[in-house]
Formats: C-alpha cells, sequence, structure tokens
C-alpha cells in the first residue's frame, strides 16, 4: 500500500484551492464591472430620452453599488494575488518533481518544499490581511472621493439635482404681471 504524502499532499490542496479561489474572484470582478459599465452606458440615454428621473437615478444607485462591492471584496486584487500564489506553487511543484531548482542540493527535498510551500501560503494570507486592513481603515469622504474617481457617474447621482419644471400658462401670467417696466 502507498503511504501519503503530507506535503503532496498540502501542496495538491493548496493548488486548487487558489486555482479555484482565482477563477471565483475573476468570474465576479468581471460580472461586477460588465454590470456597471453597461449601466453607465444607459445613464445617458435615459437622461438624453428624458425617461423618469428614477430610472437615470436607480442607474446610477446601482453603479454606486457594484462599485461599492468591488472596492470592499476586492475581486480584481484577489484575482491577481490568488493567480499568482498559484502559478507560484505549481512552479515549486514542477521544480520538485523535477529534482531541479534548490532541491536537488539539499538534504531533504520534501522539508524545503514543506517550507517554500508554507512561505507561499503566509505569504499570500499576510497579503490579504494587510489589504482588509487598509481597505477598512480608509474615512467616509476618502471612500466617497476614491469611489468618484473610480465612477465620475457617483458624482452625478451624489450631486443630482430636480429637474426644472415648466410653467403653466397660468404661472407665466403672473410672473409677467409682476414685471416693472
Amino acid at each position: 500500500m502507498e503511504e501519503k504524502n503530507p506535503t503532496i499532499e498540502r501542496l495538491a490542496d493548496q493548488i486548487d484551492w487558489y486555482d479555484i479561489a482565482s477563477k471565483k474572484s475573476k468570474t465576479l470582478y468581471k460580472a461586477l464591472k460588465f454590470t456597471s459599465i453597461t449601466a453607465a452606458a444607459f445613464v445617458p440615454l435615459t437622461a438624453g430620452i428624458g425617461s423618469i428621473q428614477l430610472l437615470t437615478g436607480c442607474l446610477g444607485v446601482i453603479i454606486v453599488l457594484l462599485e461599492g462591492i468591488q472596492h470592499l471584496n476586492q475581486y480584481h486584487q484577489n484575482w491577481i494575488s490568488y493567480r499568482t500564489t498559484c502559478e507560484s506553487l505549481k512552479h515549486e511543484k514542477y521544480l520538485f518533481l523535477a529534482g531541479a531548482g534548490p532541491y536537488p542540493s539539499v538534504n531533504d527535498p520534501q522539508v524545503l518544499l514543506a517550507e517554500r510551500i508554507e512561505y507561499l501560503v503566509s505569504g499570500e494570507h499576510s497579503k490579504w490581511i494587510s489589504e482588509q486592513e487598509k481597505s477598512e481603515k480608509i474615512p467616509e469622504l476618502n471612500a466617497i472621493q476614491r469611489l468618484e474617481e473610480l465612477t465620475p457617474l457617483a458624482k452625478i447621482v451624489l450631486g443630482a439635482k430636480p429637474k426644472p419644471v415648466e410653467a403653466t400658462d397660468d404661472e407665466e401670467e403672473e410672473d409677467d404681471a409682476s414685471i416693472e417696466i
């Protein structure tokens, strides 16, 4: 019966986890961005055709919410970071299996592999924690400014003003009566 190697099992488990997490983050990031861009494209259209203000405002709210969710969850950054870690782990696996890189020059290549796996994984965890702390420490005013930078339409929604209502004939006559010549 073949013995299970805990280092190789750990490596395979981490490669699978980072691969799945990277794909999930990529999918969520692209879905949020696609929806946000689509909603943004409809803002000028709905404003230009004179549709109800509620529809234009709702599109703006959707954009702000989607960008806020992306900013809080950092899907883009996670996608890149998880993919990088996954590929680094695969690289270590191939070096180890081929007996290349630093592995042939050490007494116990499995110990070195275990150390390098844990170094990569713990480095990823440290980066993730650091990014979470950064994203949570942004003051509200800075967050709004950053959101406006990322989504120019946020300025329109946050500074939205009601559409002027045209005066009726009776109101125009009242205004004309008060003009002195």
